[in-house]
């Protein structure tokens, strides 16, 4: 099977209350230890940006994980904020960790 048929969709709440909708692609019979690529995309688009490289490495020994940045996609923009606008670098970096 492709990695792409071994797909996890989770929803991550962030502590300002953002929903972070984050891709995982790897095949069931991957080591725990197997390493780990976070894809992030660039500013307007989505996880989809990525499924080329996703399938690209659908036969490698790696997992993949994607994720829609805030106010992206699927993700919300979290609880106080109006606009995309008002999210900055910062968040994107505390919501990669």
């Amino acid at each position: 099977m492709r990695r792409a048929d071994h797909h996890d969709l989770r929803g991550i709440v962030t502590p300002d209350g953002a929903v972070l909708s984050v891709h995982t692609w790897a095949d069931p019979d991957l080591a725990a230890d197997a390493p780990t690529l976070v894809l992030a995309h660039g500013w307007g688009v989505n996880h989809e940006s990525w499924m080329p490289v996703v399938e690209a490495l659908a036969y490698e020994p790696v997992r993949v994980v994607t994720w829609d940045q805030r106010g992206h996609g699927r993700s919300t923009i979290g609880l106080r904020r109006a606009v995309v606008s008002s999210v900055s670098v910062e968040h994107t970096g505390r919501d990669l960790d």
